[in-house]
């Protein structure tokens, strides 16, 4: 029968704790779940970037839409005008 490290797990805990914790153990030791997990971080990150992205392009559309120029809206948004110029040019191709 093979030795289990328990860590910190309680003697008198229940078996169902322990035979949990042995499935995480094994788990871990995969190495897969690391690589899930980054993947699953970098997943996450991109929908954030590109939720703020779309909400950027929605704000410079507003403000062209207003008859600002790139510097205002760059000012506006405290972004620098050549990012918002780029940005415009990705809303014209859009349209």
């Amino acid at each position: 029968m093979q030795k289990r490290d328990w860590g910190n797990i309680p003697e008198d805990c229940d078996e169902r704790l322990k035979h949990l914790h042995s499935i995480v153990e094994k788990i871990k030791a995969g190495g897969q779940m690391g690589v899930n997990y980054m993947k699953m971080e970098e997943r996450d990150r991109q929908l954030r970037e590109d939720g703020a992205k779309e909400k950027l392009l929605s704000q410079i559309g507003k403000k062209l839409e207003k008859g600002k120029t790139i510097e205002e809206i760059a000012d506006a948004l405290e972004e620098e005008p050549a990012a918002i110029k780029e940005l415009v040019q990705e809303l014209r191709y859009q349209e």
